[in-house]
């Protein structure tokens, strides 16, 4: 592989005028609401008559065409499928019309770009074809940065990764991280298309500081796109740079996903720690009341992390909506059942003076404020469950929608059903048990909801919420 590495980067490319956005933002946020696939290809392909290039190889809209690539859209279908021989496969199952339009426009982009197609003539198809490979890849960053700031980066995260997995086929390296690191080779890549130096060198300096483990990771590339308030103003007439700068922010953030992840292992771990740190298990009438026990700090505490997770929690993005309001109020319910404990037990066990302080202004005691907040904290908990099954609906996650509806009926089922135990039995651990039973259910869904792999989260982040 040394000559082919040699030849690599002996190339010298013509460079050309850096490449400027072409389609607003606000207009591929419009396309949003569209519902079906011939409204769709109409707006798309009056979009693309902004591009500076010309575009080729449409795929067809909704109508069987024999062989090739075939777009549907629907309510809750959003698809790029590749037919041949009379059956279709889906290749991309796109979460909204802003992922599915990046995967269009790179197929009607040319294969490659102008100084990209002078270096191709002097090459043979067959000996060189991984160097052709090396012009595509670069080209497809090039057109994208031509469509907008946004896909542009997408793609040069993606083809990056595809470059020092190629360094490292070639013998050059000996695992991606070291070809990342790289400066020379990736920038010598990214210049095949044509791109200034200049502007190789910053892409792959923004790149860099990305990640600190200086290396690009493909399968969670939604982590490393953030958009600023100013991403709705328009990419066109700007230089390839001024995007970065002014409207993209690339960094790894805690994620939807994440937080679902931690808010579940809490909610999961709070009825064991509360039981066996006590003290005196057979004392807990409730979980609440591991407050006057030596499991204070684990019960204070899991509320508190619950709460403020719930606070940081958007949903599926940062669009304040019914599930952002409702996931704020969760946290405050849970910050008051925290703090204003119930009873104890015996005349010892005092709130905080504070507390009583803000209770005597109410006209309440803490127990009512506490009891009181815990319905309203696991009504709210419920819901969440719910907007999970909607969403999962939505994105057409028939078996994942019903398992979340599920969850949610058992939580319901089970509170009523332990109440009626407990009030015609006399039981004196009814509570303890409904809550084991609530938070047990809600753990498990919020560590189902975590775990399902992103599907371009980013890209509808970014469409479902311009002020980010």
């Amino acid at each position: 592989m040394e000559n082919y590495e040699t030849q690599f980067l002996s190339i010298t490319p013509l460079e050309m005028p850096a490449p400027n956005g072409s389609i607003p933002y606000a207009d591929l946020t419009a396309l949003i609401s569209i519902k079906t696939t011939d409204a769709y290809e109409r707006e798309l392909r009056k979009l693309a008559q902004k591009l500076p290039f010309k575009t080729s190889s449409w795929p067809s809209f909704g109508q069987d065409s024999g062989d090739g690539s075939r777009v549907e859209v629907g309510e809750f279908k959003r698809q790029l499928q590749y037919c041949e021989r009379g059956s279709c496969q889906v290749r991309e199952d796109c979460e909204n019309l802003i992922d599915l339009s990046y995967q269009v426009l790179n197929i009607v982009c040319p294969n490659l770009s102008s100084s990209a197609e002078k270096i191709a003539q002097n090459l043979d198809c067959i000996k060189d074809q991984r160097l052709l490979i090396w012009l595509r890849m670069s080209s497809e960053i090039f057109h994208m940065y031509q469509v907008n700031s946004y896909f542009g980066i997408r793609m040069l995260n993606a083809n990056v990764t595809w470059m020092c997995e190629e360094l490292v086929r070639m013998g050059v390296f000996n695992n991606t991280t070291d070809a990342f690191k790289s400066e020379k080779h990736i920038v010598q890549g990214l210049m095949l298309s044509g791109l200034p130096k200049s502007i190789a060198s910053t892409f792959y300096q923004q790149l860099k500081k990305a990640s600190p483990a200086a290396s690009p990771d493909s399968s969670s590339d939604s982590e490393y796109y953030t958009r600023r308030k100013n991403a709705d103003e328009t990419d066109s007439g700007r230089s390839a740079t001024k995007p970065h700068e002014n409207e993209v922010v690339i960094h790894r953030q805690i994620n939807h996903k994440t937080m679902r992840v931690i808010v579940g292992l809490i909610a999961l771990s709070i009825s064991p720690s509360a039981y066996f740190l006590s003290g005196c298990p057979d004392k807990l009438s409730s979980i609440s009341i591991s407050y006057w026990t030596d499991a204070h700090d684990i019960f204070v505490g899991s509320l508190v992390a619950v709460g403020f997770f719930l606070s940081a929690y958007n949903g599926a993005g940062i669009k304040r909506d019914m599930e952002y309001y409702i996931s704020r109020a969760a946290c405050v319910f849970a910050l008051c059942v925290a703090f204003f404990p119930t009873v104890g037990f015996n005349d010892s066990n005092v709130p905080a003076k504070w507390v009583l302080t803000i209770t005597e202004t109410l006209g309440v005691t803490p127990d009512i404020v506490h009891n009181l907040s815990a319905v309203l904290y696991f009504s709210c908990l419920i819901t969440l469950i719910c907007f999970f099954s909607v969403r999962a609906m939505k994105k057409g996650k028939a078996v994942r929608a019903y398992f979340y509806r599920v969850l949610a009926a058992l939580m319901v089922i089970g509170i009523i059903t332990l109440s009626i135990i407990g009030k015609v039995t006399d039981w004196d651990s009814t509570v303890f048990w409904i809550e084991v039973w609530g938070l047990t259910l809600f753990g498990v869904g919020w560590l189902v909801a975590g775990s399902y792999k992103a599907e371009s989260p980013s890209i509808n982040d970014l469409c479902n919420n311009p002020h980010e």
